[in-house]
């Protein structure tokens, strides 16, 4: 079974970006030496990923940045539409229809999923308890308003702090599932 992992970086008041689904907010902090030197850092995080996982709208998102980044992962785009796309994309990715789906292929992965993105998707993963891991990159910076990191969340998980690190003003927390 894999392990499904949210690894993300929020602004203090919890936004992933902002309305306009923009994550400029962050390139002040994405060039960070320190970065490179945490054991979350972001490429080597990437190595320890055997699958992507996202919603439509994060993958749109990405695909307006221009070329697909993920072409060496499984890839998987939750999404009730799976028509809207007809099949052609050249990136390596399934269209799942539901999250019984997404459930079928945690259960036949045998490392680590990462959930790309957040949000909606996040919110149903977290409200069905089937987040693993949160590895989450705080940035001192108040954005006001945009796409939290988790919409709504019904659901009473508790958590065990397995490791926080200082970088600097930025903290990274890493919390798995009790």
């Amino acid at each position: 079974m894999g392990i499904l992992s949210y690894y993300f970086a929020m602004s203090i008041d919890g936004y992933i970006a902002e309305e306009n689904d923009s994550l400029q907010w962050l390139e002040d902090f994405g060039n960070n030496e320190a970065f490179e030197r945490s054991p979350y850092a972001y490429r080597d995080y990437y190595e320890t990923v055997s699958s992507v996982i996202m919603g439509r709208r994060t993958y749109e998102v990405i695909s307006r940045m221009g070329e697909y980044p993920y072409v060496d992962k499984k890839g998987y785009i939750v999404t009730n539409n799976v028509r809207y796309y007809n099949g052609s994309t050249s990136e390596p990715l399934t269209f799942l229809k539901d999250l019984d789906s997404l459930i079928t292929e945690k259960d036949r992965c045998e490392g680590r999923m990462w959930l790309i993105g957040g949000g909606k998707l996040a919110s149903e993963l977290m409200r069905l308890q089937i987040i693993d891991e949160l590895i989450i990159t705080v940035i001192p910076k108040m954005l006001g308003s945009g796409i939290r990191w988790v919409i709504e969340n019904d659901a009473k998980t508790e958590w065990f702090l397995r490791d926080s690190i200082q970088l600097g003003d930025v903290a990274q927390f890493q919390y798995i599932k009790k």
